[in-house]
């Protein structure tokens, strides 16, 4: 018999938030035997513990009330050199503390009681707290589902400290995978993959600091922490990578043709992204739609099939672009309907039960265009002035519009550093820039099945109209209309199709081709290449982005000679995790990925500081179309850390310094050529 392989294993403990919790005292056991105890350091990292492949190990910490041990993760031994980070249901706050001046008082914590047409955000805006704390501290899980009378626990008053500087918060925007275990990005610190559920979206975050220099802490929701647990890696984490099947045909994807209830949901979605309709066939518009949201949402190949990513895309709307605060603005002020009409037909007049979903997620994505597509317009949402108005509303206020009855919402904006609401000029710019751009919407209602604009001429002169009354009959069937949050976002689409006995497709990740390549194939890369590439790069960002690039090229590829950067024209992207950017940020390629080589990998830095080396099995590697594309990759990876490309190489500081060392050693040969 043989011994059992040895693993080495890295364990460190973060709170709710993501920060690593210092001091807290910890048991490893395997089976009912204690094999590691004690107290964690400064970096939440408990003791470095040896075990056999294969083994199974408990996790225990101590409770802060008590001095109880109890079990919060149990993880299996898959390889032989491992690192976890493990959430423990605890928050750490640092804070500073005043000098006691006065006699014992009396404690008690302030609550508030849930009145009618509250939301947990306007809870939050007034007792100056956020959406994020209260949810933790009242254990709720859906931020958009509190009832009235609920009995709502607000965060303690933390007194600050004379001439103590407020501590800063930043949103983080990675994406991750819901309930699974944490899979290790590349070294990017990056994963393919965005409050309430965890999803997987596109791009690693940046590093903020405070003026003060000292780390920013971050304000992150549940599923921002989730996302930053996957996202926090590089290089020498050696973090579990996730087993990942490749779809070679697209037989799991939705694809042009399909019927049924999930893609009646799908198109709902997409009302948005190319003005997708609410019918329960894949047509080609909803193909030109899922296009349009692969490419400006999910920053992904434009497959026009709908794979497990796309699913959990659309779900991870619904988070990051929460309706319960707007959803308040768009009840009937009439005060007698309840807000939603009572059921009325009279003349042209119904009173659809609710507000058209097409319209809701309609106006997630102008808020999505607005803040991630058309910044530079400069322009928000600054509230819903009016949205369902039923018949006494209108008998009030002497209108004859029955829009308003379900089908249509007027919003208003303004612009970023203003006070008041955007006037004509910009509104007209919306309308254009948004709307009509990327909404697929027409001015006034010359066609049918399409989101329609009053224009300026009809009275819209600072705000935004759109309806679906030209939306046909089926269209605009009573179970279209909702009249709460929760129903307008409607279920997990990902939950749909597994109900629907499509559970490969969450693994689908829409590539044509059979993507892990042999050695021996594929068109080799040379160093015509590289100085191809880099002359692109050096136009576009500059001879110092250049340089770097070069040098790290030469360094990760041994001057542009390896077998890895010939067959796949990167520098050692190493893949994990589901097609189609195999554990990599999307919003770094300018073009998707085609595939994935496989080889023995090389030594390089291994012994250094970076991933220790596999000898014992091939590695899969990330494949691009030209050199140009991983090379403007990393560019990208480097204007989104502030220029600091050794964390490239590890998150770790020491080891980021050996590599800047390293490449300082190496001479840009090709960019010292150009002029």
């Amino acid at each position: 018999m043989t011994d059992a392989i040895q693993s080495q294993v890295t364990i460190t403990l973060i709170d709710l938030l993501g920060s690593p919790i210092k001091s807290l005292k910890y048991q490893v056991k395997r089976h009912a035997d204690i094999i590691a105890a004690g107290a964690t350091n400064a970096k939440g990292e408990i003791q470095k513990i040896t075990v056999s492949l294969g083994d199974e190990l408990q996790i225990y910490v101590e409770k802060f009330e008590n001095t109880e041990m109890t079990l919060i993760k149990t993880i299996k031994v898959t390889a032989t050199n491992l690192a976890f980070k493990i959430k423990s249901s605890k928050v750490m706050l640092d804070m500073d503390l005043v000098k006691h001046e006065g006699d014992k008082g009396e404690y008690k914590r302030k609550t508030y009681i849930v009145k009618s047409g509250d939301t947990l955000d306007g809870i939050c805006h007034k007792f100056g707290t956020t959406v994020r704390e209260l949810a933790t501290l009242n254990h709720i899980k859906d931020a958009n589902s509190i009832s009235i009378g609920q009995v709502i626990k607000l965060p303690l008053q933390q007194p600050k400290a004379s001439g103590s500087a407020s501590t800063g918060h930043a949103a983080n925007k990675e994406g991750s995978v819901a309930g699974k275990e944490p899979q290790a990005p590349g070294k990017d610190g990056s994963a393919a993959g965005k409050q309430g559920h965890a999803t997987e979206h596109k791009e690693s975050a940046k590093p903020e600091s405070s003026a003060s220099g000292k780390d920013t802490k971050h304000e992150v929701s549940v599923i921002e922490f989730l996302k930053n647990l996957i996202m926090d890696r590089s290089a020498d984490s050696g973090s579990p990578k996730a087993d990942f099947q490749v779809c070679k045909d697209q037989s799991n994807c939705i694809k042009k043709g399909d019927k049924g209830p999930l893609i009646e949901e799908i198109n709902i979605r997409l009302a948005g992204f190319g003005g997708a309709l609410p019918t329960d066939e894949f047509t080609n518009l909803t193909e030109s739609c899922v296009k349009q949201f692969q490419r400006d949402y999910m920053g992904s190949a434009e497959t026009g099939r709908v794979c497990g990513n796309v699913l959990k895309a659309l779900d991870e709307m619904i988070i990051r672009y929460p309706m319960a605060a707007h959803f308040s603005q768009m009840k009937c002020s009439c005060g007698a309907c309840g807000g939603f009409g009572n059921g009325r037909i009279q003349g042209n007049a119904h009173e659809y039960p609710g507000i058209h979903r097409s319209l809701i997620w309609a106006f997630r994505a102008v808020e999505f265009y607005l803040k991630e597509k058309e910044a530079k317009l400069g322009y928000s949402i600054h509230n819903i002035s009016s949205g369902y108005r039923c018949i006494d509303n209108n008998r009030i206020h002497a209108r004859t519009s029955v829009n308003h009855m379900g089908r249509a919402l007027d919003v208003q904006f303004v612009k970023h550093g203003e006070t008041t609401r955007t006037g004509n000029a910009g509104i007209e710019l919306i309308r254009e820039k948004i709307f009509i751009k990327h909404l697929g919407a027409q001015m006034r209602w010359p066609h049918p099945n399409k989101i329609s604009l009053e224009s300026t001429a009809d009275g819209a002169t600072t705000w935004v109209h759109f309806d679906v009354r030209e939306y046909q009959a089926s269209y605009q069937a009573d179970r279209f209309f909702v009249q709460s949050a929760t129903n307008a976002n409607g279920d997990s689409l990902v939950e749909l199709a597994k109900k629907q006995g499509k559970v490969q497709l969450s693994i689908c990740g829409g590539i044509s081709k059979n993507n892990v390549k042999p050695e021996e194939s594929t068109h080799d890369f040379n160093e015509n290449d590289a100085r191809e590439a880099l002359r692109y790069i050096y136009d576009k960002y500059g001879k110092d982005t250049a340089e770097v690039v070069e040098r790290m090229y030469r360094v990760e590829t041994a001057h542009f000679k390896s077998k890895q950067y010939q067959k796949c024209g990167t520098p050692g992207m190493e893949s994990h995790g589901a097609p189609p950017y195999y554990g990599w940020s999307g919003s770094y390629f300018n073009e998707a990925p085609i595939g994935l080589w496989a080889a023995f990998e090389g030594a390089g830095l291994s012994g250094a500081g970076g991933n220790a080396q596999i000898t014992d099995k091939k590695k899969q590697f990330v494949m691009v179309s030209s050199v140009k594309v991983g090379m403007e990759y990393i560019a990208k990876y480097m204007a989104a850390y502030n220029g600091n490309y050794a964390r490239w190489f590890s998150t770790d500081e020491s080891k980021q310094e050996l590599y800047k060392k390293t490449l300082n050693d190496v001479v840009p040969r090709i960019v010292n050529s150009f002029k």
